[in-house]
């Protein structure tokens, strides 16, 4: 199977979702990517923490840090 992403205004999102679902079932998967798994959770939680405690460094920073090994 293909993979198609797709970026939809709201005001024709259930459109499009009733025109997918009209398609037979085992030519097409609706994959809802929307979820917010554990793992999601846990690593947004670190981040918010590390955030408030000032732990964070500018992507320039990293790119020295990263560089400079």
């Amino acid at each position: 199977m293909q993979q198609v992403l797709l970026e939809v205004d709201e005001s024709i999102y259930d459109n499009v979702l009733w025109f997918l679902n009209q398609l037979p079932k085992d030519k097409i998967e609706i994959i809802d990517d929307t979820s917010f798994s554990e793992d999601d959770r846990v690593a947004y939680e670190k981040a918010l923490g590390e955030m408030r405690a000032k732990e964070t460094i500018s992507f320039d920073q990293l790119k020295k840090e990263l560089l400079d090994v």
